[in-house]
């Protein structure tokens, strides 16, 4: 009896399948583990050297006045980050300040390919802080130079700051002598001119004719102001609008400059002081109508009804008076304000001699007062004179050692005017 071939139950034919089939792929897994890590190194060898046979040789560079391995790299990688390949390029340390040279060769290498995890590092590795290393340029905002040095320097440097080939900023720190250093603060300050002591001057009481005091202006009103009676005058501050009443068959004009002043004290026969008490400024002038003025200087009470002069032009220089041997000039006190009590420190006096006798703006007068038995004299204030008539002359009292400045105290010259 022939025997029929029964196939095998299907179970069985299964599992040696799988099992022959997990078995070459083990195999597979394995071989391909064992070529990657024997041609893995090689093969990115190669690719290196073909990436570096792509990139272009080396350049050279020549070092000119003013550039750093920083700005060279910026030129070169467009990273100043890169100054570091620079160095070690060229054999350069890379600790301290780097020696670069003028007229140095530099070997220019490629620009560094970063890779992979590599360059991913690199973008998040922060930037190099070192000042003595990085130097970027600063100043070349609207195309400016670039600064090429900032700090302290020496003789020889302060020289060669001066070539042509560099712009430098330095700051010396040599210590002169007296002689030099007195040179060279006159260098830079102004000359010591003495400045016109205008207020003092234009505020200065002074003595004047009666027969001055014939056919003057005066002033009208305050433009804005309400009518108001003469037992309440108008008064203006400064900067107020004044209008004008020209002398008899005489006109102001733009730009006239009048001192306005208060009642006039009688000084001596035919004589008179005058206390200004502001500066105006005409300003408008029109057919038929009243000047207009502002009031451009104020020194007492400027009122309706008041009187006006030319006022006086510039003061002399406030100069430093020279001592003399002996005081000269004896004169008195020939005013005082009636208005203070006691007349002290920046009170205007006035002498009884004027440039008849020599005394000219800038003189120092003494005032002295004489004991009780009317024979010994001590210095009571000293004054300078900032306005002087024919006759007499007006001072202002900037020193005081005694009180009671009174009518008729003696006065003499201590000090004169260059």
């Amino acid at each position: 009896m022939r025997a029929v071939d029964q196939p095998h139950p299907p179970a069985t034919v299964s599992d040696q399948q799988a099992t022959f089939l997990l078995s070459r792929s083990l195999v597979a897994a394995i071989a391909t583990v064992a070529l990657l890590l024997v041609w893995r190194p090689a093969l990115l060898r190669a690719q290196d050297a073909a990436g570096a046979a792509q990139e272009p040789s080396s350049t050279s560079h020549i070092v000119t006045p003013g550039e750093t391995l920083w700005s060279l790299a910026v030129r070169y990688y467009g990273d100043g980050h890169q100054w570091q390949a620079l160095a070690r390029r060229n054999g350069i340390p890379i600790s301290g300040v780097p020696p670069l040279k003028v007229g140095m060769w530099l070997r220019v290498p490629p620009r560094p390919t970063v890779r992979g995890a590599t360059a991913a590092m690199a973008a998040a590795a922060p930037a190099e802080s070192s000042a003595a290393n990085l130097r970027p340029p600063t100043g070349t905002t609207m195309g400016e130079r670039s600064a090429r040095r900032i700090g302290l320097a020496d003789q020889e440097a302060a020289m060669n700051s001066r070539k042509p080939s560099e712009v430098l900023t330095v700051f010396h720190r040599d210590l002169p002598d007296a002689a030099e250093a007195e040179r060279r603060t006159r260098a830079v300050l102004r000359p010591n001119a003495p400045a016109p002591r205008i207020a003092e001057f234009l505020a200065a009481p002074f003595v004047t004719s009666e027969r001055a005091l014939v056919n003057l202006g005066r002033i009208a009103a305050r433009v804005g102001s309400p009518a108001a009676g003469d037992a309440d005058p108008q008064r203006a501050i400064k900067t107020d609008e004044i209008e004008l009443e020209a002398p008899e068959k005489q006109s102001y004009k733009v730009g006239d400059r009048l001192l306005a002043f208060g009642s006039p004290m009688r000084i001596g026969k035919g004589q008179v002081v005058i206390t200004p008490t502001g500066i105006l400024e005409v300003v408008k002038v029109g057919a038929g109508r009243p000047a207009l003025a502002l009031v451009v200087r104020q020194s007492g009470r400027i009122e309706v009804g008041q009187h006006l002069l030319t006022a006086p032009g510039g003061s002399a220089p406030w100069v430093k008076a020279v001592l003399l041997e002996s005081p000269d000039v004896p004169t008195t006190i020939a005013w005082l304000d009636p208005q203070e009590a006691q007349p002290t420190l920046q009170s205007y006096v006035v002498i009884g001699a004027g440039s008849a006798k020599g005394l000219r703006p800038g003189d120092e007068v003494a005032i002295y007062r004489r004991s009780a038995k009317g024979t010994a004299e001590t210095i009571a204030a000293s004054a300078r004179v900032v306005r002087v008539e024919h006759d007499f002359a007006t001072s202002i009292v900037t020193k005081q050692y005694q009180t009671d400045i009174v009518l008729g105290l003696p006065v003499r010259r201590f000090a004169k005017a260059p």
